[in-house]
């Protein structure tokens, strides 16, 4: 009797649940305190990571990687790749059939660069002001888009990134432009659309990659989104950004 009600699916569901009752906790004693606790997100973060792990058992030996290359990619990658990248991944993997080449900038890679630029904090510090000051959705984007113009990528992504798009040109045999767009871990789910809504950059060069990269993260962010999301953007765990780098073809 107790196997068939609790089984995976049933811990998964309750975790859920009860992940969304505490962040709603948190989230109303920081309206009530004049976000007074702004710290509790940030523990709220790193427990609901480590809760993840233990309901699914184990982590992907390719969980930590911080790029992945489009022919080592599968469907249930989606967690580290995105929703758009594993499914190009399990098309050209899995059916054979051909995609472009290029590699993937994972979720691993945006945690972090938001944690080594402590880019949450000021976040949820200009949305929170946006609400009391009655600063704009465009001015509370554009504040925000600053702090991604001043971040800086951590040298060893920015070495990760160098070195991928360098073995590509080597297996390729010739240099290659690239398209660099957003794969966002639950970007198309059935709950929520972001259709056109991020950022794209076509004909990046390799030299190109790491600003380039910082462009489509801080779309994340853009006035569209903000407004789309209310106040599901403060929640540091949703929508954590992939981007694949892509060969551009004529």
């Amino acid at each position: 009797c107790f196997r068939s009600i609790f089984d995976i699916n049933y811990i998964r569901s309750s975790c859920e649940i009860m992940s969304e009752t505490v962040y709603r906790i948190i989230y109303a004693l920081n309206v009530l305190s004049n976000n007074g606790y702004p710290e509790l997100f940030s523990r709220y973060e790193s427990i609901q990571a480590a809760l993840s792990e233990i309901v699914e058992g184990r982590t992907s030996p390719v969980s930590g990687k911080l790029v992945v290359r489009n022919d080592k990619i599968s469907a249930d990658m989606e967690e580290l790749v995105g929703s758009k990248n594993a499914r190009l991944g399990e098309v050209r993997n899995r059916l054979d059939l051909n995609t472009p080449e290029g590699f993937v900038i994972t979720t691993a890679a945006y945690h972090l660069f938001m944690q080594s630029n402590d880019l949450w904090p000021k976040i949820r510090d200009i949305l929170g002001r946006g609400r009391s000051e009655e600063i704009s959705v465009a001015g509370q984007s554009s504040r925000i888009g600053e702090l991604f113009d001043r971040a800086v990528t951590p040298p060893g992504l920015e070495k990760e990134i160098g070195h991928a798009a360098g073995a590509l040109f080597k297996r390729l045999g010739r240099k290659v432009a690239f398209a660099v767009r957003s794969s966002a871990w639950g970007e198309d789910s059935e709950i929520q659309s972001f259709a056109g809504q991020f950022l794209t950059l076509l004909n990046q060069t390799g030299a190109d990659l790491p600003t380039a990269y910082k462009k489509v993260l801080a779309s994340r962010f853009s006035e569209s989104v903000l407004a789309y999301q209310g106040d599901q953007a403060l929640v540091e765990h949703d929508l954590p950004m992939a981007v694949a780098c892509q060969e551009m073809f004529p």
